[in-house]
């Protein structure tokens, strides 16, 4: 990683801990890759039990490369893949179990 790279990620890790969010960094290793597609910005790679993120989605900021981290999360939290409904079931999970947890609500 370079030096911008670094603080971009520091910043997102910063964002997760203060949100009480950090198991999207520690749930997985994470490692930067460089895609001959430039339009892909993360891979989850299942085998390796890993979020491959690419160089690119650290020049868009730090906002995408927390989008990307937590895209790539679900991937491999709920075995999904791009554009289906198990993707999505998992999205809106994660989305209502951070609510429950930020508000103290149980369902």
């Amino acid at each position: 990683l370079n030096s911008l790279q670094v603080a971009t990620l520091k910043k997102v890790k910063e964002f997760l801990r203060e949100s009480n969010c950090e198991e999207y960094l520690n749930s997985y290793e994470m490692v930067v890759g460089i895609f001959d597609d430039k339009d892909i910005m993360g891979y989850a790679d299942k085998k390796n039990e890993c979020i491959v993120i690419s160089d690119v989605a650290f020049e868009k900021g730090s906002n995408y490369l927390l989008e990307t981290i937590i895209e790539e999360y679900i991937h491999l939290k709920y075995d999904a893949q791009d554009e289906t409904r198990k993707f999505q079931n998992g999205m809106i999970s994660e989305m209502v179990k951070i609510m429950k947890v930020k508000n103290a609500f149980a369902l």
